[in-house]
């Protein structure tokens, strides 16, 4: 809703579109607990997985009572005096705690691995959606690099000098999170100019009014229709409604290990897609580095969601991963998602995950341990109701006395638990 000068914002509040300046006026939280409180979240949160076991738990149970019934039946009649430690036996030897524990010991022990790893789960589902993807599409600055951006080069094309232009372009981006906003800022320049009337449009740029011209700064997107014709071939374009005015070059390091995570991908069968905003040739350029075989550059938010939707409607579960406002709602639209720690805080809103670790290869490993905590959960449920299958007939039979029955529903509870430690260990090629 519309927020004024004076307005009170309390926490939570995000704002999606212009910079504002608040003032603290009181501190009831830290980031240590809001992370605590996001895994707490998490774990308590019902996925699917859960809800499926819990469903079978809840037959087995009906199943185990009518068993017992007709066994208490049977022995009443055959020799009474027996009806009563058979039919405990019975209920004892097969009680479906191993079952009911099977799937939630393997999905907690999960998420705790990917806590180790620095992968904070906002939603419980995320274990079951990892294990799924076919496809990680992956934003460009501040995901595949480290979103310390420099300006490089600065080229002018109109009638200003180039310090006029640095300082029209400061005073645009003066308040903006974003990191070319902080780039531009860190140029050095000894004009210094206000702008008036600032409006951000995500994904494509910023415009304003300094000294009653309007200005727009951001992508070709920007400008107007009669110049984009012309557009240089340039990052950032600084212009009026009529001319071009500059171009800004920028660097971005790539981080450390994006190599080591696209090439851990194909052995857990996920292709990589590079899905950004920069422009085509920049995105072309570093998918060549990467050997990313699909890159798409120059996207609105609305174009890296309308991408996602299409391939969700081929059968393609999708892993996105970004950082920025303009990967919020794709962040939203993806199968399963994970926010860059230091992106924006709708992007991490947005996403089923945050990463808090610098490395990207915590990625893989996440994605290995969630198919991990699948295979688990499987022999889990298999034991569980193996163990029942086997047990049934001598608890029936009067062949198991009660006291050996506790012991094999203790025995079966804590196999389960201990098979659900196991979960993200010894994971071939993803523990370096």
């Amino acid at each position: 809703q519309p927020c004024g000068l004076g307005n009170v914002l309390y926490a939570g509040a995000i704002n999606q579109a212009q910079p504002l300046q608040l003032r603290v006026t009181e501190i009831k939280d830290t980031l240590v607990a809001s992370i605590v409180r996001l895994q707490e979240q998490a774990l308590a949160e019902r996925s699917e997985t859960i809800a499926f076991a819990d469903k079978v738990a809840r037959y087995f149970v009906l199943f185990l009572l009518l068993t017992a019934s007709l066994t208490a039946l049977f022995w009443w009649h055959y020799q009474p005096e027996q009806a009563l430690w058979v039919t405990l036996a019975v209920l004892v030897a097969t009680c479906p705690c191993a079952l009911s524990l099977a799937t939630p010991a393997a999905m907690t022990s999960g998420l705790s691995r990917l806590s180790d790893l620095g992968l904070i789960a906002r939603r419980g589902s995320i274990l079951t959606e990892l294990a799924q993807v076919h496809t990680i599409a992956l934003d460009k600055t501040g995901t595949l690099t480290l979103g310390q951006l420099s300006v490089n080069r600065v080229h002018v094309f109109g009638s200003m000098d180039q310090a006029q232009c640095i300082a029209i372009a400061q005073a645009l981006e003066l308040g903006s999170a974003h990191p070319l906003a902080k780039a531009l800022q860190d140029l050095e320049t000894n004009v210094r100019l206000q702008a008036q009337q600032v409006m951000h449009l995500a994904g494509l740029g910023i415009s304003g009014t300094v000294n009653g011209i309007s200005y727009s700064l951001g992508s070709k997107a920007t400008l107007s229709t009669d110049l984009q014709t012309q557009a240089p071939a340039h990052r950032v374009l600084l212009s009026t409604a009529t001319e071009i005015l500059a171009g800004f070059d920028f660097a971005d390091p790539l981080r450390p290990d994006a190599q080591t995570m696209l090439e851990q991908l194909p052995a857990l069968g996920v292709k990589p897609v590079l899905l950004s905003g920069d422009q085509q040739q920049h995105v072309d350029r570093l998918a060549q580095r990467l050997n990313i075989q699909q890159a798409f550059g120059e996207q609105t938010p609305e174009g890296k969601q309308y991408w996602v939707k299409t391939q969700q409607a081929l059968g393609q579960n999708i892993l996105m991963v970004g950082d920025g406002i303009n990967d919020s709602p794709v962040l939203a639209q993806a199968n399963a998602s994970i926010a860059i720690a230091d992106g924006t805080d709708i992007a991490k809103r947005s996403a089923d995950a945050v990463l808090l670790s610098p490395h990207l290869v915590s990625i893989t490993k996440a994605i290995a341990i969630a198919k991990s905590t699948q295979a688990i959960i499987r022999q889990n449920l298999a034991w569980a109701i193996g163990y029942n299958l086997l047990i049934l007939p001598l608890a029936v039979s009067g062949l198991l006395p009660p006291y050996l029955a506790v012991v094999g529903m203790s025995a079966s509870s804590l196999v389960v638990v201990t098979n659900a430690l196991r979960v993200g260990k010894n994971l071939k090629g993803f523990n370096s």
